[in-house]
C-alpha cells in the first residue's frame, strides 16, 4: 500500500521540524517544509502605571554583527521590530522615551531547521 501525497508532505513536514517521519515514507522523498516569516519578541514600554507609551524609542542591535533596528512604540506601547531576521546570537534591546534612558536587556535568539525562539520571549520597560 503506497502513502498518499498528503500522507508523504505532512510526514516531510514534521520530520523538518525534529518530528520523526512516519514509516514507509522513502528516505529520499522527505522535504524540510518550514512555516516562513520571522519570528518576534514583543518589546512594551509602559509608565509606572503600567499604562502604554507612544512615542518611545526602541533600538535592538545585534552583539556580534552589529546590525541595529529602530523603532517608535504605538499607541499601544508596542514594538514589533525585533525579529529573529537579526540573527541567531544575543541582541541587545533598549529603550529611551524623550531624553530619559528607560534601560536594556538582552535577548538570545536560537533558531534551529524551522523556527527561532527568543529568551526572553516579552521585554517590557517602564517609563518613570
Amino acid at each position: 500500500m503506497r502513502p498518499s501525497i498528503q500522507t508523504a508532505l505532512t510526514a516531510a513536514a514534521l520530520l523538518g521540524c525534529g518530528i520523526p517521519a512516519r514509516e514507509g515514507i522513502p528516505e529520499d522523498s522527505r522535504l524540510v517544509v518550514c512555516a516562513s516569516g520571522a519570528a518576534t519578541v514583543p518589546v512594551s514600554v509602559v509608565d509606572s502605571a503600567g499604562k502604554p507609551v507612544e512615542g518611545a524609542t526602541v533600538v535592538a542591535e545585534h552583539l556580534s554583527t552589529g546590525e541595529t533596528v529602530e523603532a517608535q512604540t504605538n499607541a499601544q506601547g508596542r514594538v514589533t521590530s525585533v525579529t529573529s531576521d537579526l540573527g541567531t546570537g544575543t541582541v541587545r534591546v533598549s529603550a529611551r522615551f524623550g531624553d530619559a534612558a528607560l534601560g536594556t536587556a538582552d535577548v538570545t535568539w536560537t533558531c534551529g531547521k524551522c523556527n527561532c525562539t527568543a529568551t526572553p520571549s516579552i521585554v517590557t520597560f517602564t517609563a518613570k
